[in-house]
């Protein structure tokens, strides 16, 4: 059977914790963990511990340490209920279960899903979840409770909202604080949906209180999708990072929080990473002498539009444009698909059409460059070739004199 979805914490002794998602036992999926040593040896039995028998599917682990020097794990648990419930249990350094029994952290109306878990400073844990039970269909809310170490739940039964607000609320990620609270981050698209969310934080205290505004702090509300936050605390700053598609490409945005929730870079948060996304397609070379013009269509902002880009490459591999090429037109916010070119060498001009759909319907569009990259017809955005108000598609392109 498949073992997959692990996580894993070290044990304070050079060595690990790990648990799992397994399905050796058919039609029965449950959770294993094991301990590895330094040198890699397993201390428990080599098959693992089973950390749940219950019948049905027990899925997604997650773990931390407690603040005692044993572990509490959280998983995701469909023998109830197909739509899947939030369960947690304890186990210490050798491997053995410290509840009677795995504990209900939620079992009630709607799909939980997705649980993660940080340890709480008072010892314990807090753990957050993706939770359906105000939605319809698969829009989710964040949802939080608190355990103790002796399998309590410590605030209200039903867990506390984080954020409740318009469409999905998903992706929850926490850490705690240094007062038996946590600080959560998530996705959200209460604002322009799904899959163009934004992200957000929210700071609980040790009594399930929120302190910062219902339903979440803005933390990056851009133009675009962001996605995957994590969070991390170092001394009194609270560090979020995620995936940010503002101009098109992934580049990967910080933002700092202090202990009041206040924000300390610039708004949206800063860039310390990018690079290009998606593909090339659908590309054509054409000789010119001692070098090649090559243009294709780029998806590396297809979150906004694919464009059409173009570069001229010597014999040596150096370049005649810019790295990554020049685009041959600018941003319309349309694709422009189905690209033909054709190249005229006596003048050194490059002919471009392409369908563009800026009416409701396809059309089709051409533009000429030079080998320096001017545009020659019309203006930055080209020139639409008919007037028809049908669709017009598959447009080809050929030089005559």
């Amino acid at each position: 059977g498949d073992q997959d979805q692990h996580t894993f914490w070290e044990d304070g002794s050079g060595g690990a914790i790990l648990a799992w998602h397994d399905k050796r036992n058919a039609n029965d999926e449950n959770i294993y963990i094991q301990r590895i040593a330094s040198d890699g040896s397993l201390l428990w039995n080599t098959t693992g511990v089973l950390l749940c028998n219950d019948p049905g599917i027990q899925e997604t682990p997650k773990m931390t340490p407690d603040g005692t020097g044993n572990f509490i794990f959280t998983w995701r648990d469909k023998r109830s209920d197909t739509n899947g419930d939030i369960y947690a249990q304890r186990a210490d350094i050798n491997g053995n279960l410290l509840w009677a029994s795995e504990i209900e952290v939620y079992t009630g109306d709607g799909v939980q899903e997705n649980p993660r878990i940080t340890q709480s400073s008072d010892n314990g844990a807090i753990i957050a979840w993706e939770d359906g039970r105000n939605e319809i269909g698969e829009i989710s809310d964040v949802y939080v409770q608190k355990v103790d170490i002796d399998g309590n739940l410590d605030w209200n039964a039903d867990g506390v909202p984080i954020a409740v607000a318009d469409n999905d609320q998903a992706q929850p990620r926490l850490i705690g604080d240094e007062n038996g609270g946590a600080w959560i981050t998530w996705e959200d698209g209460r604002t322009e949906d799904h899959p163009f969310g934004d992200i957000y934080v929210q700071h609980i205290n040790s009594s399930g209180s929120v302190l910062l505004p219902t339903n979440g702090k803005e933390i990056c509300t851009e133009v675009g999708f962001q996605f995957s936050p994590l969070i991390k605390r170092s001394g009194n700053e609270i560090f979020l990072t995620w995936g940010d598609n503002r101009t098109g490409s992934t580049g990967i945005y910080i933002q700092l929080l202090d202990n009041s929730g206040n924000t300390l870079l610039e708004e949206n948060g800063e860039i310390i990473f990018y690079g290009l996304c998606g593909n090339a397609l659908n590309y054509q070379i054409f000789p010119n002498g001692n070098n090649q013009v090559i243009v294709w269509e780029d998806t590396r902002n297809a979150s906004i539009a694919i464009q059409i880009y173009f570069q001229v490459l010597n014999n040596d591999g150096s370049f005649e444009l810019e790295e990554d090429g020049d685009s041959i037109t600018t941003m319309t916010g349309f694709h422009h698909e189905t690209m033909d070119a054709d190249f005229y060498p006596d003048s050194n001009i490059l002919g471009v059409v392409w369908e563009e759909n800026k009416e409701g319907y396809k059309q089709i569009y051409a533009q000429a460059v030079d080998l320096t990259g001017n545009f020659l017809w019309s203006d930055s955005i080209g020139i639409r070739v008919g007037e028809s108000t049908e669709e017009q598609k598959c447009p080809k392109i050929s030089t005559i004199n």
